[in-house]
């Protein structure tokens, strides 16, 4: 199923606002490991003012190794 997925080459033509729900479907369908989609919502929001959606991944991201 991975093979077949654009979001990696699309997103980078859409704006952020746009890819953060398609890396929520991407998680809702468990076609990547969940932890390399979070990488990739906090690499997204990096630049944005979204810092509560921000910290959440973070703490997510950090918290699961413990």
């Amino acid at each position: 199923m991975t093979e077949y997925d654009l979001t990696a080459k699309l997103g980078r033509y859409f704006d952020r606002h746009l890819v953060f729900p398609l890396l929520e479907f991407l998680t809702e369908r468990n076609i990547f490991d969940e932890r390399e989609i979070l990488q990739a919502k906090y690499d997204l929001l990096q630049n944005t003012t979204m810092v509560d959606f921000q910290l959440d991944i973070y703490n997510k991201l950090h918290s699961e190794g413990e």
